[in-house]
């Protein structure tokens, strides 16, 4: 029997909000008491640490991110409707447009923490633009591949969240409920089979898990542990290689669908849960990371795509992509291993043996968890 299938026939559920039931762990006692909705709602930098953040990080570090939102403190939303990326190369159907909409969620995240970092209303009046403009208004699609930088908008708003009206606030609540039922349902509403449990359904999670921990709903955040812990299983096999690899043949896909997780991970791990070494998980984060890790390092290399089952990356090969041939570019997993660390000083190593991780990573998550 498959552990996809095993994983399932395990889950049981109990009437009332009892425990659920993954590989034999209650989920409750594996990850800890569920959050306070009411105190915690927010994703992954708490209100205090937001107003604290100026004195904690490094000042070279701040001085590299607030330069970085300085050239885009006046841009102006490019709201869309709908956003598509997946599947098209540039200058194809609306992806061009749907870049500069995906740019509007970076620099909201981004305008938001160059605030906390420099204390420049300019900042706040761009990220609050961006919230007006996204947090409400938009109806998502459910794509996780065209959405996934939506957990950039939830990120961004735990940041200035004490800067919006009230009425904003509860209207930016409310579209976290509408996002994170999508992302985390039952049902996947955009995407093949296989999407269920490759880096799509990752990025899923990942989006999932903020919106749930930011719009306060405590149903919301229990399915997120669940599906969290459901994905890792899938996704990773008890050696630690992640399905995209068999499926793309592309360490890049690794990385893709490994730092979702983690993300989600780090999420959890600012409400005092403990997902990414979660008993329920089997470990097999780390062991994912430790599979990784000879590549990551330099001692093993990897031509990518070369046997890809997936049309879409010959495409992408043919038109000069960048990384859709070739030896794969370590330096790719270079947010991945700082997000490990906050996790396992063992990473640290992998980490600084990389390029940097972009300075914006290196701030959201400087906190450490072990």
């Amino acid at each position: 029997m498959s552990s996809f299938n095993t994983l399932r026939r395990s889950r049981r559920r109990f009437v009332g909000g009892a425990a659920i039931m993954v590989c034999g762990w209650p989920l409750r006692a594996a990850f800890g008491a569920a959050s306070d909705p009411d105190a915690r709602a927010f994703a992954l930098v708490s209100p205090e640490r937001a107003l604290a953040l100026r004195k904690t990080i490094d000042p070279a570090l701040a001085q590299q991110v607030v330069a970085q939102a300085a050239g885009a403190s006046s841009r102006q939303p490019h709201y869309l409707p709908a956003v598509r990326t997946a599947g098209l190369l540039d200058g194809e159907g609306i992806r061009d447009a749907s870049i500069q909409a995906q740019e509007d969620w970076r620099q909201l995240r981004l305008q938001a923490l160059a605030f906390r970092l420099s204390g420049d209303a300019a900042h706040l009046a761009c990220a609050q633009r961006y919230v007006a403009a996204w947090a409400g208004p938009y109806q998502p699609g459910f794509g996780p591949i065209d959405e996934t930088e939506l957990a950039a908008v939830i990120c961004g708003i735990d940041l200035v969240q004490d800067q919006l009206p009230a009425a904003q606030m509860a209207l930016a609540r409310l579209w976290c409920q509408q996002v994170a039922r999508g992302y985390l349902a039952k049902k996947i509403v955009s995407g093949g089979a296989s999407t269920g449990f490759n880096n799509w359904h990752s990025h899923r999670i990942k989006i999932g898990t903020g919106a749930a921990f930011l719009s306060g709903d405590a149903a919301l955040i229990a399915a997120a542990r669940e599906e969290f812990v459901l994905q890792v299983m899938r996704n990773i096999d008890s050696g630690g290689k992640v399905v995209d690899f068999d499926q793309r043949d592309a360490l890049h896909y690794v990385t893709y669908s490994l730092e979702p997780l983690l993300m989600a991970a780090s999420m959890a791990a600012a409400h005092g849960e403990d997902w990414y070494a979660a008993p329920a998980t089997g470990g097999r984060l780390r062991k994912a990371l430790d599979w990784l890790r000879p590549y990551a390092m330099g001692e093993k290399g990897h031509e990518e795509f070369v046997h890809s089952s997936v049309t879409f990356d010959k495409r992408r090969a043919d038109a000069g992509v960048k990384g859709y041939a070739g030896p794969w570019r370590r330096n790719e997993s270079a947010t991945l291993y700082w997000l490990a660390s906050r996790f396992d000083r063992q990473y640290d190593a992998v980490s600084a043996s990389l390029a940097p991780a972009p300075p914006w990573v290196q701030a959201l998550f400087a906190q450490r968890y072990a």
